[in-house]
């Protein structure tokens, strides 16, 4: 209901609507990607969880995920920014929800759980900023070698927004820019167009 209010009030890309969130909200963001995939064309969880529930086993997490998607079910874009040293919200849970919407994927793309996307990063780009703070960044792609997840790590942050204002709680200044990865992101990925049979003639 908020974002169709936001639409009517402004000029709006329906193809361009994101949603991101930080711990509450970043379990609270998993939910949004798997019940309203037709509404947000990518989503961006900072220290959140898995769907369904944290402790769930990620294969079931995943086909969770997929059905809650029922006929709108497709691969969700998504980034996840996590801290190594997330004591609130342990980094097994960023671990988890990566591998959870790429086993979402797996089902979305043709309807079961077959190996078709990748569990693993096509490639980890380590890297320092001037500070000294490391984090990594780990790519993976879909079953067409499509951008399909980010995992962003920053070893040695707590539960925090990273690059965030030092004047808030759970904000950790000295971090990459988490709003800006998250922007990036959500900039290369649109809504998909929807898929027009032109079908036979006659």
């Amino acid at each position: 209901g908020i974002t169709e209010r936001v639409e009517q009030r402004y000029s709006i890309d329906p193809r361009r609507i994101f949603v991101m969130g930080f711990s509450a909200g970043g379990a609270m963001t998993t939910i949004m990607g798997a019940t309203y995939p037709d509404r947000y064309a990518a989503i961006g969880i900072g220290s959140g969880c898995q769907y369904g529930s944290p402790g769930a086993d990620t294969a079931q997490a995943g086909e969770w995920a997929y059905r809650a998607m029922a006929a709108h079910a497709r691969e969700m874009p998504t980034l996840v920014f996590h801290g190594g040293r997330d004591a609130i919200m342990p980094v097994v849970n960023g671990d988890k929800l990566v591998q959870q919407w790429l086993t979402t994927a797996d089902w979305a793309d043709d309807g079961s759980s077959n190996g078709s996307v990748p569990t693993s990063p096509i490639r980890t780009r380590n890297e320092k900023l001037q500070t000294g703070r490391a984090y990594t960044v780990g790519e993976y792609v879909d079953g067409q070698g499509r951008e399909l997840v980010q995992y962003w790590l920053v070893q040695d942050m707590a539960h925090g927004w990273s690059g965030g204002c030092e004047c808030a709680s759970y904000s950790d200044p000295s971090g990459p820019d988490e709003t800006r990865a998250m922007y990036d992101f959500f900039t290369s990925h649109p809504m998909p167009q929807p898929q027009v049979s032109l079908g036979s003639r006659g």
